[in-house]
């Protein structure tokens, strides 16, 4: 009988469980914000639940493995569950937040990190999403930034300052390592870490490209060329699971004489570019683990099954 559940075991974790990278937005709408589920192969999208506020939302946030959205406003923020719909509002405490743009989760601490201008630079602040608290953690020299990213497993806050200057913040210790870039133009906007490949990926303007950043050197690589009018300001989402980042951005069409927003979706390894009409702003990628098996995992599970049938036959036997 162990035989037969070793084999069993064995022939079951070949088995890969499927994930698919889900992309989550908002728009405003009468009395708060909807929040949507963004189909990046069409560009359709579904409203998952309505956030009711009378502020504006100026920065959002994913707890990826929880499946929480947040929206944030400059007194409050909201929690929305995208798996259920439920939402939940929470005030803020402790101090201004204004500035609380942008903001990023912390999937290790299980608090939001964010920034907001300080003398002679920005300051590094985090928040409990179940109480609104707000800490004062470090302060950090120049500008502040537009986007911050995080490496969580190396404890690394990154951020971007005036275009050209890349600045790293060791949250363990408050430590801050200035990296020049090279060959950035005009500056960059948003800010994403590609920990599979010890990257940043940003968006450089004038032209718009899609680049790469190496956090050791400074060095910046382009992904690809974006030919779009202009960005509209509302997030820029990465995927690990998809290898994907998505914006929205003002695009030009042929035979089309009124520019729209859409939908920018580019492959972070191939370069590949999708446009794709759509609504929504201030996205964030949550990747939704599927219960339904692939045609490829079905055929595993029944080698499985047979090799577990064939283990059993064989003890049977005298």
């Amino acid at each position: 009988m162990r035989l037969a559940v070793v084999l069993f075991a064995s022939a079951l974790a070949l088995v890969p469980l499927d994930v698919e990278a889900q992309l989550y937005g908002s728009a405003a709408t009468g009395g708060g914000y909807e929040v949507l589920y963004i189909d990046t192969r069409t560009g359709n999208t579904t409203t998952v639940a309505v956030a009711p506020t009378r502020e504006s939302a100026s920065a959002s946030a994913a707890d990826v493995a929880g499946g929480r959205y947040f929206l944030f406003y400059s007194s409050s923020f909201s929690t929305i569950d995208v798996r259920t719909g439920a939402v939940t509002q929470v005030p803020l405490s402790g101090g201004t937040h204004e500035f609380l743009t942008p903001t990023v989760y912390d999937p290790v601490t299980g608090r939001i990190l964010g920034t907001r201008n300080a003398a002679g630079g920005s300051e590094i602040i985090a928040f409990d999403p179940h109480t609104g608290q707000v800490t004062a953690l470090f302060r950090v020299p120049g500008r502040s930034p537009f986007d911050i990213t995080l490496d969580a497993a190396g404890r690394r806050l990154f951020l971007i300052d005036a275009g050209d200057t890349l600045r790293i913040v060791q949250l363990d210790t408050g430590a801050v390592t200035t990296v020049t870039l090279n060959r950035v133009t005009a500056g960059t906007l948003y800010l994403e870490y590609d920990a599979g490949r010890n990257r940043l990926l940003t968006l450089s303007l004038a032209p718009f490209n899609l680049v790469a950043i190496d956090p050791v050197t400074g060095a910046v690589t382009t992904i690809a060329p974006v030919d779009v009018s202009q960005l509209v300001t509302g997030g820029f989402a990465f995927s690990p699971v998809s290898r994907e980042v998505a914006f929205v951005a003002v695009v030009r069409r042929t035979n089309v004489p009124t520019p729209t927003a859409h939908l920018v979706v580019i492959n972070v390894d191939s370069g590949t570019v999708r446009l794709l009409p759509t609504s929504g702003s201030l996205l964030q990628f949550i990747d939704e683990p599927l219960a339904i098996p692939t045609l490829q995992d079905a055929a595993l599970l029944l080698l499985a099954s047979f090799l577990g049938c064939v283990g059993l036959l064989a003890l049977s036997r005298p």
